[in-house]
Parts: C-alpha cells; sequence; structure tokens
C-alpha cells in the first residue's frame, strides 16, 4: 500500500534533491575555520629597483608552471610600481627572490593620478599579470583608471598596457585594489570569473566607505575599454557600512583594506584588513590629539587595533546582481580578529592573498626592515550534515528512509539521485552507510528515539 506513495514521492522529490547542489545552499566560512599555520621570512635588503621592507602591497599568489608556489608584491613605499617575484619557502624559511624589483607598469602609475598612487591588487589570470591601482590620497579626484596589464616577465621592456577605466557602480580608486577568482560554480550567478576591489583609502569621499567587490572578465583589460564590470559591495559616503568617526567594528576612518578570497566550496566572500576598534580621533597621535602609541602622524586614529576578516555571503550579493538591493546594502554576516600574527594593539596589514588550489591565505602585516609574510589555512566547513535528509528535499522524513534501504541494497550508488547527501544518514559517523544507520533512523521514525546522532 505505502509504496505507490512513496515512489511518487520520491520523483516528485528528484528536483529538490538536485537543488542541494546549488551554490546557495554551500557552507559559510566561520572563525574557527581559519588557522594560522606560521610565518616564512623575506630577504633583506636591495634587489633590483627597491627591497621588500616596508612594502608587501598588492600581494598576488602564482603557482609556476613547474608547481613552484610564488608570490608578486609591491616592495618599500618609496618606489610605488616596482614588483618583485619570491618562491613561498617552507615554514620558518626565507624566500627565494626569482624576478628582482622592477616597474611593472613601465612608469604608468606616475600618470594614474596628481598625487602619489600604488599597486594594491595584482592578479595572474591566462598567462598575463593583471594589476591594479589606486591614488592613495586623491584630494581632487584626479583619478579615472583602474586597471592595466603586462606580462609575467618583469624584465620585458615597455610591455605593460594601461591604465584603463571600469564602467562599474563603484569609484575608479574603489575598483584598482585586490583581487580573486571567483569559484567556477558562481561564475554564471554573479555574471564573470573574478572580483575587483579596494576600500578605505584617504579621502573617502572618492572611496569605498567599507569593503569593495566588482565582477569583471580580467581577459577584457587591455581588449575592452572601459573594462564592464558590475559592483556587488561598494559603500559611498552617503552609504557607509558604519559611521565612518564612530568606535565600531565594521568600519571607521582608520580601517584599512588589504586582500579578498572566495574559497571554492562555500558560500563566502572574505576580506582582510585592519580594524581601529577604539573611540575615533582626527589629529596627531601618540598622545598629543589622539592617544594611540602606534601611530604619531597627523591623521585619523581609533586605537587599539586589530587585523580582521570582513564575511559577506555571496547568496545574498545575488540580490544586488538582480536588482533587487543596492550594493549599500549589503552587510557582513560575519566580522572577527584574526589571530596569529604579531603586532598587538598596533595591527596593519599591507596584503592578503589567496590559494584556491590549498585554501592556503598569505598575509603581509605592515613592517619595517625584517619583512615576513604570514599564513593560514581556511577549511571550507563539511556541506553536509547528519540529519537525514538522504535525498536532499530540505526535511527527514520515510522517503529518506527508502533511498537509504534501496542503497545498502545495491539499488542505488552514494552520491547519485535520488541518493544525493549519502553522508547525511553516517550517523555512526564512520564515513560509509551500512545497516547500523538504517537501524538509526528506523528507531528515530518509530519514536524509541527522540533525536539523530
Amino acid at each position: 500500500m505505502r509504496t505507490p506513495l512513496v515512489v511518487g514521492l520520491l520523483c516528485i522529490r528528484l528536483v529538490s534533491a538536485a537543488a542541494q547542489g546549488e551554490p546557495q545552499n554551500l557552507p559559510r566560512v566561520q572563525a574557527a575555520d581559519i588557522v594560522y599555520l606560521g610565518s616564512f621570512a623575506l630577504p633583506e635588503g636591495d634587489f633590483g629597483g627597491s627591497r621588500f621592507g616596508y612594502g608587501g602591497k598588492g600581494l598576488c599568489f602564482y603557482r609556476e608552471p613547474s608547481g613552484t608556489p610564488t608570490l608578486f608584491m609591491q616592495g618599500h613605499d618609496w618606489y610605488p610600481g616596482f614588483v618583485a617575484q619570491v618562491a613561498v619557502p617552507a615554514l620558518g624559511g626565507t624566500a627565494t627572490v626569482l624576478q628582482e624589483f622592477r616597474d611593472v607598469t613601465d612608469g604608468a602609475l606616475a600618470t594614474l593620478a596628481t598625487s602619489g598612487s600604488n599597486v594594491y591588487g595584482m592578479m595572474v589570470y591566462n598567462g598575463r599579470l593583471i594589476v591594479g591601482a589606486a591614488c592613495y590620497y586623491d584630494g581632487d579626484g584626479s583619478q579615472v583608471n583602474s586597471h592595466g596589464v603586462s606580462s609575467l616577465n618583469l624584465a620585458d621592456p615597455d610591455d605593460f598596457q594601461g591604465f584603463y577605466p571600469m564602467a562599474a557602480e563603484a569609484n575608479p580608486r574603489s575598483l584598482g585594489g585586490y583581487m580573486t577568482v571567483i569559484p567556477p560554480e558562481w561564475q554564471t550567478l554573479l555574471g564573470g570569473p573574478a572580483l575587483t576591489g579596494k576600500g578605505c583609502l584617504s579621502i573617502i569621499s572618492n572611496n569605498s566607505a567599507g569593503p569593495c567587490a566588482t565582477v569583471f572578465d580580467p581577459d577584457d583589460v587591455g581588449a575592452v575599454s572601459p573594462i564592464p564590470g558590475f559592483t556587488l559591495i561598494f559603500y559611498p559616503l552617503a552609504h557607509p557600512l558604519a559611521p565612518e568617526t564612530s568606535a565600531n567594528e565594521l568600519f571607521n576612518l582608520a580601517t584599512h583594506m588589504a586582500g579578498i578570497a572566495f574559497p571554492p566550496g562555500s558560500r563566502s566572500v572574505l576580506f582582510f584588513g585592519r580594524q581601529g576598534t577604539g573611540a575615533y580621533c582626527y589629529g596627531v597621535g601618540g598622545g598629543v590629539d589622539c592617544d594611540d602609541p602606534c601611530d604619531d602622524s597627523h591623521g585619523t586614529h581609533a586605537w587599539p587595533y586589530r587585523h580582521q576578516v570582513w564575511a559577506y555571503d555571496a547568496a545574498e550579493l545575488l540580490q544586488v546582481r538582480s536588482g533587487a538591493k543596492a550594493c549599500w546594502d549589503m552587510r557582513p554576516y560575519a566580522v572577527w580578529a584574526l589571530e596569529g600574527m604579531t603586532g598587538g594593539t598596533c595591527a596593519d596589514m599591507e596584503g592578503a592573498a589567496y590559494d584556491p588550489a590549498t585554501g592556503r591565505l598569505y598575509v603581509t602585516e605592515s613592517y619595517a626592515e625584517a619583512p615576513r609574510v604570514h599564513v593560514y589555512q581556511i577549511t571550507v566547513p563539511s556541506a553536509v550534515t547528519r540529519d537525514g535528509d538522504i535525498n536532499g528535499d530540505g526535511g527527514c522524513d520515510v522517503a529518506d528512509a527508502v533511498v537509504l534501504a534501496v542503497t545498502l541494497a545495491g539499488g542505488l550508488a552514494p552520491g547519485t539521485l535520488p541518493c544525493a547527501r549519502p553522508l547525511a544518514c553516517d550517523f555512526t559517523g564512520d564515513g560509509s552507510l551500512d545497516a547500523e544507520d538504517l537501524l538509526i533512523l528506523g528507531a528515530y521514525f518509530a519514536g524509541s528515539r527522540t533525536a539523530l546522532p
């Protein structure tokens, strides 16, 4: 009597089971999923036209065809645009210089704005080095371009193309910075293969008052002008993430943004930077006007400071993509301190770069002439919990018991419909399905168990 009903339920719920694979159902990264592994040193001294001390902006991870993990980064702030490449050593070791510092922009950085600019982001994409740059203090709003492209050989003369403008909701200084690849499962939904952005620079009126992320195609850099872009997260001064002169954990004028990551298999877009958590003050630090033992310059202060993560849900960003919400309506689902690095209450950050193949995050802390790179492991939590919903229809019922029984009898292969979530019934936690799991589920339906393990 029950068989036709169960078969009908299974047929009706095949679509629901298929929906389990939609990116919107993927897990979100939380604070416990990012673990500090250690650090390694960058070599001291001059290499070509710059050195690693007082550098680290624009950090970019790249795995060479040989398999060697490497990092590109801008060097000392005195020599903006000068970029080098190093091989990543074992933790505790010292990086080897693969390419000495060269002006990756071939002089174009000096023409980006009427005052000084930096390379704030780089990305290797289809064999080219995409470069994002912004003016740090653009008081007259002169910057109109944001991205260019170079070959991977830093010694190639006059190979840089750019800078080019990007057509997007965000302003140019909120575009020319950190970049990351969008995981394949999200690219169609979000409308492109990569994200770029920059926020929290001086003169916030023509920057983003919080994190910023715009979808773009790196292949368009040097091929299309303006570069098409679609902004998902951006906070103009009229719509800041938080009041800019307040003490809070989201944003104030002492916030710095350094990098971005979008771990595959998750729905988390993660931003990395420095947050001032104390009372906001404008003036001379060091106790003159502002109680800031970390910075005695004239400017914005909010001591004490901490390294921080801002985590956004990509499923919510789809509301911006559809037009249902504005890019400044987005709010992080969580923020937390990024523990492990030195710095204490004087924490700061120059760059952050992510390797999606290994889940490793590389961070350059603001440092002097003894530079180091810190390494974290980002682990995406399992998308499956032991909730008994083996067919993925959103609930645990008799249909799941039938699917489990048929699977154990050899009639279904785990991971194929309707056995979409086999580990949801792995109640013993041994990584496989067996008769004991079926007995536990049966006891739950019979009422002799009030909850699943």
